[in-house]
């Protein structure tokens, strides 16, 4: 629960950020976004790349124009909770990634 309202947080925040952008009308903004994932599975790489996945879907999903750039990882980490012979990871990833809003006088 406190997770959704921080999120909220967030986007109530870019969306006045860019309503003022938008009121300027010629300025492009670049802001951080930021996206996490955590997956479980039985195979490590598998389950670290979806989680990969799932955080840079949602930094793309609270950038309001569009990424530049690489994603940067800023956690990257798997804990086995099962056994050797029955192996049940958890991995969790955060990154983040340079958000271009806004316009730039016909540049965009």
């Amino acid at each position: 629960m406190k997770s959704r309202i921080n999120e909220a947080k967030k986007m109530i925040a870019v969306a006045i950020l860019l309503g003022l952008t938008a009121s300027v009308g010629t300025a492009a903004v670049r802001i951080w976004v930021f996206g996490n994932g955590v997956e479980t599975g039985s195979d490590r790489d598998s389950t670290d790349s979806q989680a990969y996945s799932d955080a840079t879907t949602n930094a793309n999903a609270i950038c309001p124009g569009y990424v530049e750039g690489d994603y940067i990882k800023t956690l990257d980490s798997c804990i086995n909770l099962g056994s050797d012979e029955n192996p049940n990871w958890v991995c969790t990833v955060s990154v983040k990634a340079m958000c271009r809003a806004g316009r730039s006088r016909g540049l965009v």
